[in-house]
């Protein structure tokens, strides 16, 4: 095992690093999430319907899945211009005053 000095240690792990690190997680999973949500196919949707039907009204299909896949792609679109906009603010930004 290789033993690294406390010093070393502490120069990766710096506040603008950390801040950086932040912003990536910030802006990025809420597009990871959007693309997971708008691309999953039929059968997974069927599934969130279900379980979140019998979770919350007690029947397993009390939303049509038309309506359920709407309000999914709706709900993943805002999220990744969420992403873009965040993204825009927090990382591109600052990089291009720099």
């Amino acid at each position: 095992m290789v033993a690294y000095s406390l010093s070393i240690i502490m120069e990766l792990l710096n506040l603008s690093f950390a801040i950086l690190l932040f912003k990536i997680c910030f802006c990025i999973l809420p597009g990871v999430l959007a693309v997971a949500l708008m691309l999953s196919s039929e059968e997974r949707k069927r599934s969130w319907r279900n379980t979140i039907c019998r979770s919350l009204l007690g029947v397993s299909n009390a939303i049509s899945y038309s309506k359920f896949n709407l309000t999914i792609m709706v709900f993943g679109s805002l999220l990744l211009i969420y992403s873009l906009t965040v993204t825009w603010f927090f990382i591109i930004k600052d990089q291009l005053a720099a």
